[in-house]
């Protein structure tokens, strides 16, 4: 044995390494799974929107609520002490 024949048989073997393992292939396997990441994020960022605003409109609703309750309370206090100032007016 040479060599140039060991060189060969060596070049040969990590060739056949390098397509076993899928290296060679590599690049268009990254690009696929990056597709698929990129459409799972962006559905998840639309679901994630969903569910956001969801949730924001409940708060809303919540504080709405309790603005009606608080002004229920306010104008009603501001009303009967209105009323009790009429009696010092002259």
């Amino acid at each position: 044995m040479d060599l140039k024949s060991v060189k060969d048989k060596i070049k040969k073997g990590i060739w056949r390494k390098i397509v076993e393992f899928k290296v060679d292939k590599l690049d268009d396997l990254v690009k696929s799974d990056l597709v698929t990441l990129k459409g799972k994020i962006l559905d998840h960022a639309d679901t994630l929107e969903d569910q956001s605003a969801s949730r924001i409109k409940t708060e809303l609703g919540a504080l709405a609520a309790q603005k009606k309750v608080w002004m229920v309370l306010t104008v009603s206090q501001i009303v009967q002490f209105s009323g009790r100032l009429r009696i010092f007016k002259v």
